[in-house]
């Protein structure tokens, strides 16, 4: 399979035959990145978001405005970053996931690490799976399914969750950063000083650019995990003294299980965004998906229960603690939310994670049933001409109304700090499975009604 280059005009009908056309053949068409010459299409930020019927942005260097350009030549970047997962996932977050599973829900390490490995092996599936289509595709995760499924304006919604899950992944590794820079340097630096300085390095290598970030992911493992090893070194004959916990019950295991789906299971929603990337001739999807499956896997995984057997051992350790313009404004959100979630560590990165599972768990189950179900595991029909065409583009009317459905026993069966639901007191927290579930039933038969009666996918 190879990428034409065929060019025909942003927006012409034509492109629809062009791409039939090609698709027939075993060729892969995506339409042209140009943008046709208008009168004053550089002057300004607001002629950067508009764009008619089928056109796509510019990728010349000329047509961006001046104060855009000089941005660019001091090396701020546009566009995304390359296919790095294992070494972007080999981090310090795992951590205090992990270490809910003893401290948190009282279970003993054995349990806690069954239930880790069991649950990463399942829920990593759907975002690896995922990641594939940007390979097919050259869109976005977001760009890819969402203008699929909730059309030119119910889009919104998804798309403000995946932005409040991504900013709050980077306001709990800004937590953990700034907590681990006051431990290193007691009275001299405090953990909300620390949070600042994480968050202003994050934000001075995110402006790098992608070739810098890709630099940056591609050896920072190395005194990551040097790092790990230092720390398991020094406190690890402390990993014995284990507190003694009964078996784990089943509302234990379901509701950490919840926790551990909704670490992996939200990655669906920016896993294409690292595949597009990928040369889609003789990349065999397989691979893709192997490689995206035990990335997931090999680095958070060993961190998860690492975190558990820490938390295992506090009781009886006295000495231990537990785009660039969205950028400045994630910057100016997270760090005085991360200062208030600092002071209740525990309870914010429960919530966070229960919270965030149901809605991801959801966006995955209709993705996946879009591609598996209608489209069935064609790629061509995923039309690039069209995605801010609303009349071209489905309602979005089933992927919401069944988000809308799914609650009705969501909320029962979620078991959070702040509120428990009557399902949940007896069985635990059961909110993904329940949302994943009644989700996929309830869009199978609302994304039929909607094609018949909208006409096409």
């Amino acid at each position: 399979m190879s990428v034409s280059d065929t060019t025909p005009k942003p927006g012409d009908d034509s492109l629809l035959d062009v791409e039939k056309n090609a698709a027939r053949d075993g060729v892969l068409t995506r339409p042209s990145l140009e943008m046709p010459k208008k009168a004053n299409s550089g002057a300004g930020l607001i002629s950067r978001l508009t764009a008619r019927d089928g056109e796509t942005y510019s990728v010349d260097y000329e047509k961006h405005p001046r104060w855009y350009r000089r941005l660019l030549e001091a090396g701020v970047e546009g566009n995304g970053v390359k296919a790095v997962f294992f070494t972007c996932l080999l981090n310090l977050l795992p951590i205090p996931t992990g270490l809910l599973a003893t401290l948190g829900y009282g279970m003993n390490f054995r349990d806690a690490a069954l239930v880790i490995l069991f649950f990463a092996l399942l829920t990593c599936i759907p975002p690896a799976f995922m990641g594939t289509g940007g390979m097919e595709t050259g869109m976005r995760q977001l760009v890819q399914q969402d203008t699929r499924l909730g059309g030119r304006y119910l889009v919104v919604v998804p798309l403000l969750l995946n932005a409040a899950t991504v900013t709050g992944f980077c306001l709990l590794s800004a937590v953990v950063g700034g907590q681990s820079l006051a431990a290193l340097n007691p009275g001299s630096v405090s953990p909300s000083i620390g949070i600042v300085i994480t968050c202003l390095v994050a934000l001075a290598v995110s402006l790098l650019g992608f070739k810098a970030v890709h630099f940056w992911e591609r050896w920072t493992w190395i005194p990551s995990l040097i790092s790990l090893f230092i720390a398991v070194g020094c406190g690890g004959h402390n990993l014995r003294l284990q507190v003694d916990a009964p078996p784990a019950t089943a509302s234990q295991v379901i509701s950490y299980g919840c926790l551990i789906a909704g670490y992996f299971i939200t990655f669906g929603g920016t896993s294409s965004d690292y595949t597009i990337y990928q040369n889609p001739a003789g990349v065999s999807k397989i691979r893709v998906f192997v490689c995206m499956y035990l990335s997931f896997l090999v680095s958070p995984v060993p961190l998860l229960i690492l975190g558990a057997a820490v938390a295992g051992a506090v009781p009886n350790v006295p000495t231990w603690v537990p785009r660039f313009v969205s950028i400045f404004i994630t910057l100016a959100i997270m760090i005085p939310c991360a200062f208030k979630v600092a002071e209740e560590w525990e309870e914010g990165l429960t919530n966070f994670l229960s919270v965030i599972g149901y809605w991801a768990g959801c966006f995955d189950a209709v993705t996946i049933l879009e591609l598996v179900a209608f489209r069935k595991m064609d790629y061509t029909t995923f039309d690039h001409a069209i995605w801010n065409v609303g009349r071209k583009l489905p309602l979005g009317v089933a992927a919401l109304g069944a988000s809308i459905c799914s609650m009705g026993l969501v909320v029962p069966g979620m078991a959070a700090p702040w509120y428990t639901g009557p399902i949940a007191k007896t069985t635990g927290d059961n909110e993904f499975e329940m949302g994943f579930a009644v989700m996929a039933l309830c869009y199978l038969l609302f994304r039929w009604i909607e094609i018949r009666v909208h006409g096409h996918l």
